[in-house]
């Protein structure tokens, strides 16, 4: 009988310490995921200044329509975001002088974002005038979408100016949580 009560007792001892145990790990999982939370606020908050250098402000993505661009750290984020802006730098100096439907377009390597139009001349090559400003996107830029705000054109007898303004959308995901980014943006063509 002793020995059947020592039995119930290291039972109730080896319960005890189950439950102990059961409640520390759930204790530590609590605790994990207000680290977490607490991690992703930090990177969000990082992100946003990041963005925020760079001309981009924060918006609802929660409908954007398409893939996320992935990236696995902030600082990943902001080479991207300084490629972004030497690439338009240098599209932006790459223009040719049209004769009649002019075009400009920035392009991604599956995608392009263009702004064209149609400009009336005389057969000595004087400007008459401009029509069917409008933009564009084309192709799939990962993770970035393409809003038209207005166009619109100036010109003279011999030269002139057509241009967009939109709003880039960015859909992002670094280290596996979504943001999201729009940075107005005019893309200019010169013929």
């Amino acid at each position: 009988m002793y020995y059947k009560i020592q039995t119930l007792e290291g039972v109730f001892m080896k319960l005890k310490n189950f439950v102990a145990s059961l409640c520390f790990m759930v204790f530590l999982g609590v605790a994990g995921i207000t680290v977490s939370a607490e991690t992703n606020d930090e990177i969000l908050k990082e992100a946003n200044k990041v963005a925020e250098e760079h001309g981009l402000e924060t918006t609802d993505t929660s409908e954007f329509i398409g893939e996320r661009l992935e990236f696995d750290s902030v600082e990943e984020f902001e080479t991207f975001l300084q490629e972004q802006e030497k690439l338009e730098q240098q599209e932006s100096q790459i223009q040719l002088f049209a004769t009649s439907n002019p075009s400009y377009c920035e392009k991604n390597l599956t995608g392009k974002i263009c702004v064209e139009g149609t400009v009336e001349r005389t057969s000595s090559g004087m400007i008459t005038g401009v029509s069917n400003v409008h933009s564009y996107q084309s192709g799939f830029i990962f993770g970035i979408t393409w809003n038209e705000l207005y166009t619109d054109y100036s010109y003279s007898t011999r030269s002139g100016s057509l241009w967009a303004v939109g709003e880039k959308t960015y859909g992002i995901a670094i280290e596996g949580i979504p943001a999201g980014y729009v940075k107005r943006h005019t893309i200019t063509r010169n013929f």
